[in-house]
């Protein structure tokens, strides 16, 4: 009664009329004043008596908050940033009286340090991750509260190729969905796949969007990041957006694995304010006393070229936590690090929501990218390269190949190998990989070019050597010396020896296929090949001393 008795008077005295009691003789009579000097010392009265009953109306009032503080982000090597706290809040007692700060709370104090220094608030930014502050305002015993996120970006030096959707053209606020048919656009490296139903006008997997909207809610403002702070705002704004139905998916440009460090992503406009407050389809987080625990999980799986994968999971939403001032929803960019998926191929992106209905997941499956990071892959290389070789015929090479490739980047024991080239068939040399070994038997006389390559993450490297095969003369007598002549031979050959005892003679064909076998055959005598077709053949003569190998022409 006291208060509304006081705006009556206060009421009647701001009407411009002012009525006093004037007492004459033993009556009391009352008149109104109209004398200008009386009006004015009357206003002058009236406005002190409203001056004090406003004055006693604020007392009881606590300090207000006239402009909400904002949510900040900044990087790992930020400079502190200072508020001033007594912008965002005011006293409503008159006169001004000063107000008291404090951090009520801090969710992840790991990542921004926030002290108060009088009407001084500074914020440390010390490592990334997204969390929720309180600060609490207070006059006497009352107080006012208000709550902002501070999220801290890692700063990425790394010698990467990055998807940062600033490449692709778009103008100031707007959007591309894949109408244009394409199926898929590419960013830096990466390609990234979009489906459009031009019967419906909808899509699904990926765009691309400038929309810097972050306050409409609902489906109508689903191309828009809640983040209001753009990464690459010096040099463009664009960023990737997804709505996963049911997957999303990113494939590299080349054929091999390749790391990617990882990529910054925050949550949509229209799935943030949804699972803000809720709406006609999905629940509000935390239920209405804000005690559900509910979550919002994006999984990422890194499919590689054999076949196997691995995932990586980060929650875009997550109210299980003991405190419910920890509950957060992702309003920030924030790094998602992939590196556990090792090299990979392609990404696949899926949602999950405790918030499920008939038809699956009632929150909006929509979330926002930028800067998606990817390693160029390097080559393998040469480590130990092989020199060029000398052998009798007979004789067996064996190289490790394991000690004649590696790759920089990659396991060496993923290598596989082939041969590339041997410039004389197998009739000089007879060349064969076993397992990680490079053997090579020498046959004929005569030099061969042998090449071999090492295949890693699909990526081969090539090195190529001479053998030459001869016979070396060293301690040996003419009985262990032989002749084929003429060689090329039109198609009879005479075998000279300095042996006169018999010897076995075999001519093979370019396939290995017997020709001609002779196991009693005397020096000086003829081969005939004439019933062959023209080629290159191989010579194997042996003797109870020796054996040779020799390659012969038929013309």
């Amino acid at each position: 009664m006291k208060n509304i008795y006081a705006t009556l008077v206060l009421t009647s005295l701001l009407a411009g009329g002012l009525t006093a009691q004037v007492k004459t003789g033993t009556e009391t009579s009352t008149k109104t004043s109209t004398n200008t000097s009386t009006k004015t010392g009357a206003i002058s009265i009236a406005a002190k008596n409203s001056a004090a009953i406003a004055a006693s109306l604020r007392q009881g009032l606590p300090p207000e908050r006239t402009t909400p503080i904002p949510n900040h982000e900044a990087t790992e090597d930020a400079p502190n940033r200072t508020i001033n706290l007594s912008t965002h809040f005011t006293d409503p007692n008159d006169p001004p009286a000063a107000l008291t700060f404090e951090v009520l709370h801090n969710s992840v104090p790991g990542v921004a340090s926030v002290t108060i220094d009088d009407q001084q608030m500074h914020i440390d930014y010390l490592s990334a991750g997204q969390t929720n502050i309180i600060i609490k305002a207070s006059l006497n015993d009352l107080f006012t509260t208000d709550t902002f996120i501070a999220g801290v970006r890692p700063v990425i030096d790394q010698d990467a190729a990055t998807a940062t959707f600033d490449d692709l053209s778009l103008d100031s606020e707007s959007f591309w969905n894949g109408s244009d048919g394409t199926g898929n656009f590419t960013s830096g490296t990466l390609v990234f796949y979009n489906e459009f139903n031009a019967d419906w006008q909808s899509w699904f997997s990926w765009a691309y969007s400038s929309i810097t909207d972050n306050t409409t809610p609902g489906y109508g403002n689903q191309y828009s990041a809640i983040s209001a702070v753009r990464l690459d705002y010096a040099s463009g704004k664009n960023y990737g957006v997804t709505y996963t139905s049911p997957f999303s998916q990113v494939n590299t440009t080349l054929d091999c694995d390749q790391v990617f460090p990882g990529f910054f992503v925050t949550n949509s406009t229209y799935a943030a304010l949804s699972m803000k407050y809720g709406d006609s389809f999905s629940k509000k987080f935390g239920g209405a006393d804000g005690s559900d625990p509910d979550w919002l999980k994006l999984t990422i799986r890194g499919n590689r070229n054999d076949g196997t994968f691995d995932t990586v999971s980060f929650y875009l939403a997550d109210y299980r936590t003991a405190d419910p001032a920890d509950d957060y929803i992702i309003e920030t960019w924030q790094w998602v690090d992939l590196t556990p998926l090792g090299k990979v191929h392609s990404l696949s992106f899926t949602l999950s929501s405790t918030d499920n209905g008939n038809w699956g997941m009632n929150t909006p499956a929509y979330f926002c990218m930028d800067n998606l990071y990817v390693i160029p892959d390097l080559p393998p290389e040469i480590l130990n390269p092989i020199a060029d070789h000398s052998g009798e015929p007979g004789q067996t090479f064996a190289f490790a190949l394991t000690e004649l490739f590696t790759d920089p980047d990659d396991d060496d024991a993923r290598f596989t190998y082939a041969l590339e080239q041997n410039s004389w068939d197998s009739l000089v040399i007879h060349p064969y990989i076993d397992g990680d070994t490079l053997r090579v038997e020498l046959r004929a006389e005569g030099t061969s070019n042998l090449g071999v390559s090492g295949i890693s993450n699909t990526k081969p490297v090539f090195h190529a050597f001479n053998i030459n095969v001869q016979l070396t003369g060293f301690g040996q007598d003419d009985a262990d010396r032989f002749t084929l002549y003429p060689n090329p031979s039109t198609g009879v050959f005479t075998l000279a020896s300095g042996s006169t005892g018999p010897m076995e003679v075999t001519i093979l064909d370019i396939s290995g296929r017997t020709v001609y076998r002779n196991s009693r055959f005397t020096p000086g005598g003829t081969i005939d090949l004439g019933n062959q077709p023209r080629g290159t053949y191989l010579a194997k003569i042996r003797s109870d001393r020796t054996t040779h190998t020799e390659k012969i022409i038929l013309e």
